[in-house]
C-alpha cells in the first residue's frame, strides 16, 4: 500500500493532480469524535423527584405551592435552573417531577435528600425519593407515528366509498 501511495501521489489524472495518502481506520476517527463531543457536552444536572405529596385544591394554587416547597427544600443543594411538575390527563398534579440545577455538585447534594420529607415543618405521609435523571435519548423516528395519520386517512376514505 505504501508503494502505491508513493507511486501515485503527485501524478495527474484527466489533467488534475492526484493527492494520494494513507487513510486512518474510520473506527478510530469515530472514537476521537465521540470523546471530543463528550468533553464538549455539559453534564446533565437534573434530578427526578418521586412520591411527591398530593396537595388539595385547584391546580392554580397547588402547582405554585408545590413548586415553592420544592424550591425551598432543594435551594440548599445549589442554584435551581428550573422545576418541572407533571400533570395527568385531567390537569391534576402527578406525584413526580424534575429539578434542574446549574452545577453537577448540586445533583449529588440533592440525591442525599432522598428519603426525607419535602416540608420538614409539615411532614407528609411518605418521604420523597430523589434520583439522578437520565438525559433524554436522541429522538428516533417511530414508523408507527409516521404511518398512523396515513392509515387513518385511508380508513376514512374506505368508509366513505362503501
Amino acid at each position: 500500500v505504501d508503494d502505491a501511495v508513493a507511486k501515485l501521489h503527485g501524478t495527474t489524472l484527466h489533467d488534475r493532480p492526484l493527492n494520494v495518502s494513507r487513510s486512518a481506520p474510520p473506527k478510530n476517527k469515530r472514537d476521537k469524535k465521540a470523546a471530543k463531543r463528550a468533553l464538549e457536552q455539559p453534564e446533565y444536572c437534573v434530578v427526578f423527584l418521586k412520591q411527591l405529596p398530593k396537595l388539595d385544591g385547584e391546580l392554580s394554587t397547588c402547582q405554585p405551592r408545590m413548586e415553592e416547597l420544592i424550591r425551598k427544600r432543594f435551594s440548599a443543594c445549589g442554584e435551581i435552573k428550573a422545576v418541572r411538575l407533571t400533570l395527568d390527563k385531567k390537569g391534576k398534579l402527578k406525584n413526580f417531577g424534575y429539578v434542574e440545577f446549574y452545577k453537577p455538585d448540586a445533583v449529588k447534594k440533592a440525591i442525599k435528600l432522598s428519603g426525607s420529607q419535602l416540608d420538614e415543618a409539615n411532614p407528609f405521609k411518605r418521604p420523597i425519593l430523589v434520583l439522578k435523571s437520565a438525559p433524554p435519548k436522541k429522538e428516533t423516528i417511530n414508523k408507527k407515528k409516521i404511518l398512523n395519520p396515513l392509515s387513518k386517512a385511508v380508513k376514512r376514505r374506505k368508509g366513505k366509498s362503501a
